[in-house]
């Protein structure tokens, strides 16, 4: 388990200096009437990895404020994107990844999950400059249509977030009789496009 300045630390990097960061330079932006926020997410947000939680959650708490910026920032004509990358061949999974100080007996497959990811660091199947270069042209293609609030890059975060999408609609489908009937007797739901 994590211990509370580690949680703290994954999420000061991750999460809050990001909007330390963009609040310094959003009011430029804002009297320019234009600009481009790139934000760099995973797809551990999505993945739920035992043995990755904190940085997972982390990452998805930067995709969704991403979204909240793409739609509140798009009348100062300022795009938000949070790019969910795929494994790509960084030193993210050696000199950046840490195992928790505490580990707690039993949970084996988090703790195998650290071993792995690190033992495959240099074999990953992305490579960074060709991520680049895709992530470079997204950003500067003229088109009229708003980019995506959360993009997938990397052949692996694409399927995998397809997978996962597809489940999570799945699943809605399965539980919905149980999430339905809630309204004050006689109110209805009107269906909007917010």
């Amino acid at each position: 388990m994590s211990r509370p300045e580690e949680i703290q630390a994954q999420f000061d990097t991750n999460f809050f200096s990001v909007i330390n960061v963009t609040t310094a330079f959003l009011p430029h932006f804002r009297s320019r009437k234009t600009g481009t926020i790139v934000n760099i997410s995973s797809q551990g947000s999505h993945l739920a990895l035992s043995g990755a939680g904190i940085y997972g959650a982390s990452k998805a708490a930067l995709e969704c404020l991403t979204e909240v910026w793409s739609n509140e920032l798009s009348p100062f004509n300022i795009r938000a994107v949070s790019v969910v990358l795929g494994a790509f061949r960084t030193s993210v999974a050696t000199s950046n990844s840490k195992p928790p100080a505490n580990t707690i007996e039993g949970y084996d497959f988090a703790h195998n999950f650290h071993m792995m990811f690190q033992a495959r660091s240099g074999q990953e199947l992305g490579d960074t400059a060709k991520a680049a270069q895709k992530l470079l042209d997204l950003v500067t293609l003229k088109t009229e249509k708003p980019l995506p609030a959360r993009f997938a890059l990397g052949e692996d975060a694409v399927y995998l977030t397809r997978k996962l999408l597809k489940r999570r609609l799945d699943e809605l489908d399965e539980w919905e009789s149980y999430g339905m009937g809630t309204n004050v007797d006689g109110l209805r739901y009107e269906q909007t496009d917010w």
